[in-house]
């Protein structure tokens, strides 16, 4: 991934500014400086996310905050297809967060012996999207529970948690698909 920079953030670079700053950090093509973190070495940068899996930034403070994407992959070659709950370990989503929506993006439509349905679960069954007949799980996006309302919106408690595929009536034997959860962090 290319990081893009401004004339001025390059220069500072340049000039060696950026070993004066408490802490800097490039993630998804943005440069910050970061209070909370210790000096670096003089020319080094914190590049990518310095929090640990399933933790929410330290500077969730009142005032403008961005909305979170959570990217998670389900791919029946890696993940299997059997009946039952598959955790999509490689990410979780963190504590105290607010699902306000959901889009699967299928990349290959999911195939069974038998007339499968596919669900996605973050606290209880089929929140994330509601048990889906695989026919219907075409190639192209699709919506999922949470649509960007109150009353459709999820709320994380107090640990990590990651999603789940749910598998039910028929195992799977090919799909893949892409999740994208969108949430903020309360309190």
């Amino acid at each position: 991934m290319a990081l893009a920079f401004s004339l001025k953030t390059q220069q500072a670079l340049n000039d060696g500014l950026a070993s004066k700053l408490a802490a800097v950090e490039i993630t998804n093509n943005i440069l910050t400086q970061n209070p909370n973190q210790t000096l670096l070495p003089s020319g080094s940068l914190m590049i990518g996310n310095s929090l640990g899996q399933g933790q929410a930034s330290p500077l969730n403070l009142d005032g403008l905050d961005a909305k979170r994407t959570l990217r998670a992959t389900y791919n029946f070659a890696v993940n299997g297809g059997a009946i039952g709950s598959i955790p999509l370990s490689q990410v979780s989503l963190p504590a105290k967060a607010i699902i306000t929506k959901v889009l699967v993006d299928v990349i290959t439509a999911p195939t069974s012996g038998g007339s499968a349905t596919v669900g996605l679960q973050i606290l209880t069954a089929d929140d994330l999207l509601a048990a889906t007949a695989i026919a219907s799980l075409t190639v192209g996006l699709h919506d999922g529970v949470p649509a960007n309302t109150a009353a459709t919106s999820i709320k994380n408690g107090s640990s990590a948690l990651p999603i789940n595929v749910e598998i039910a009536t028929a195992a799977l034997t090919a799909g893949e698909f892409v999740v994208f959860v969108e949430y903020m962090i309360s309190q």
